[in-house]
């Protein structure tokens, strides 16, 4: 379908990241503290949704990722994926995922049209593992991974590099490239730890590009694609990709193709941002289709041209997770 949603920078949004729940079983130290979920009654049900998924499409929205939260804490998420395959110009389904709830339904996953899963692993030491997530989760993580990757299923593992807790770790989770076709992302951790407290990462992404050059045997930095977050590193020999991702840094802002609705239904144009409509609101006011895409293609075409401007004009009403607003 032709894409109809541009913003005022000459950006077309190609791409909606869609968080089912807030909810999620691991309490990572830099994503979900207690206590910040929403009542079931004020997220989204899966019609709804589905009706956002449909509006966007219509929109030329190809790309969806579903996102939480832990998206498969929610019941009868799986059956919502096979409705979203059937909507005409979804091309690709994405899922990110901590792993830990869903090997029993990667089968099934493949059926149901989903091209590519995330994991979060920031670890390969379970006794880390449980100390960063509070769950002794580890190998069900892993077990997923592998799952994934036999089944053919397009598979990227994100590491949140944390300055005191895995940097020690990144030639080993580097590695899994190397042994397995996946792309291993690390990634800078971002301001929505829920602590309101943030310190910028020693090992950024500068840090983390010299480390890789200097340290991965043959390894060459890939043309950047034009609309990518993740800045890409082929090691000599190597089955799969190494990427990072400049979370804090955010050098990719000006190719950005993406908005996100969090599991309040609220959506944002930039993770940084208050949020620039209340599609829920919307919803459930009784405003038709046409209504909600003027709606929609107003607010992105307000689309700022920076993260870091959204950041400073709103720094006192930063969300207090990522777990709020979609990871």
């Amino acid at each position: 379908m032709p894409n109809t949603l541009c913003d005022s920078h000459g950006r077309c949004i190609t791409y909606l990241r869609l968080a089912v729940t807030d909810r999620c079983n691991l309490r990572c130290t830099y994503c979900m503290p207690k206590g910040c979920l929403t009542s079931k009654s004020e997220l989204l049900d899966y019609d709804e949704l589905l009706r956002v998924v449909r509006i966007f499409a219509g929109l030329g929205i190809g790309k969806i990722r579903l996102t939480g939260g832990e998206p498969f804490a929610r019941k009868g998420f799986v059956d919502f994926l096979a409705e979203i395959k059937e909507v005409p110009g979804i091309k690709e389904i994405g899922i990110t995922t901590n792993g830990t709830l869903c090997f029993n339904d990667i089968q099934r996953l493949k059926a149901s049209g989903v091209t590519g899963l995330n994991f979060s692993l920031d670890t390969l030491s379970p006794a880390r593992y449980k100390k960063i997530t509070g769950a002794d989760l580890f190998h069900e993580a892993f077990a997923s991974i592998m799952e994934a990757v036999f089944l053919g299923i397009r598979v990227k593992v994100n590491v949140v590099v944390l300055d005191n807790d895995n940097c020690d770790e990144l030639l080993h989770l580097a590695g899994l490239a190397d042994d397995y076709p996946v792309e291993v992302r690390f990634i800078e951790p971002m301001h929505f730890n829920g602590s309101g407290e943030f310190t910028p990462p020693q090992w950024n992404a500068a840090r983390l590009k010299a480390f890789f050059l200097e340290n991965l045997p043959g390894c060459v930095e890939l043309l950047k694609k034009h609309d990518s977050t993740a800045q890409l590193f082929k090691v000599k020999n190597y089955l799969g990709i190494v990427g990072i991702i400049a979370g804090h840094s955010r050098s990719f802002c000006a190719s950005c193709n993406k908005v996100r609705l969090t599991p309040q239904g609220v959506l944002k144009n930039c993770l940084y941002d208050n949020g620039v409509l209340d599609m829920k609101g919307l919803l459930r006011s009784g405003a038709d289709d046409g209504e909600i895409i003027v709606a929609i293609q107003n607010a992105v075409t307000a689309k700022s041209a920076d993260g870091s401007i959204v950041e400073k004009d709103r720094r006192d009403r930063m969300p207090r997770s990522m777990a709020t607003i979609g990871g």
